[in-house]
């Protein structure tokens, strides 16, 4: 499952089975899609704008409702 433990339209969690990843080598980009929750991570360097932090990868996170960006690293 993929837990979303707040949004800002005060839904307090969305969890959907985690999808077979899409993976891109030739764009460095993972995509899980589960329908209402779509989660794309590329390796692309991001810079945090409140922190000034940089960060390896690039994260785009879209529901319905919404869609949000940032910054993280990878999870291996």
């Amino acid at each position: 499952m993929i837990p979303w433990p707040h949004s800002r339209d005060g839904a307090s969690r969305i969890e959907v089975p985690l999808p077979v990843p899409t993976v891109n080598k030739e764009t460095h980009t993972t995509r899980w899609d589960a329908g209402e929750l779509f989660l794309e991570v590329s390796g692309r360097p991001c810079r945090d704008s409140m922190s000034g932090e940089s960060f390896e990868s690039t994260v785009v996170i879209t529901t319905r409702t919404e869609t949000l960006h940032g910054c993280g690293r990878a999870l291996h």
